[in-house]
């Protein structure tokens, strides 16, 4: 799963190639400052690559624990809004810095396809993770951390 559509919201053929390539790969939708004024310039290709591609797009936000509700809500709704709406519309002043501005301040929501939203809000993370929590395996993760680490170490020395 590749956070922030892996940067390739400028490239969606690029995307696609990358998904058909291969498909074991899903792309995160949190949105980085790009990303939705980015997918927001061409409708119908935006539309078109996220009902093809349904399957493999996955609902994220970024929210962390520090930020005040307000902030968690509106970058929540600034999502929400531009998948299931057709709205334009510019940022709420509630929205945080890492959200904005873009150039012309404007975003334009996909109106997507009921069955479309509920994979990415839902039913795709379900398939990769399952429908309900797991306890964190301390030791896998701690092992994990250690492997990632020691390849950090290898890389810049």
């Amino acid at each position: 799963m590749f956070a922030h559509f892996l940067f390739l919201s400028a490239d969606l053929r690029r995307a696609g190639r990358l998904l058909d390539a291969y498909p074991g790969i899903s792309l995160d939708m949190t949105p980085g400052i790009e990303l939705l004024y980015t997918l927001s310039k061409n409708i119908t290709e935006t539309v078109e690559f996220f009902t093809s591609y349904s399957d493999r797009i996955i609902y994220g936000t970024d929210i962390i624990s520090n930020l005040t509700f307000d902030v968690a809500e509106a970058r929540s709704g600034i999502l929400t809004r531009w998948l299931e709406t057709a709205d334009e519309y510019r940022l709420p002043d509630t929205a945080d810095f890492n959200l904005g501005p873009p150039e012309n301040g404007i975003m334009h929501g996909l109106s997507l396809p009921e069955d479309v939203i509920r994979k990415i809000y839902l039913s795709n993370f379900e398939r990769l993770v399952g429908p309900r929590p797991r306890p964190l395996d301390t030791q896998a993760a701690s092992e994990e951390a250690a492997r990632i680490t020691a390849g950090r170490k290898r890389l810049s020395a």
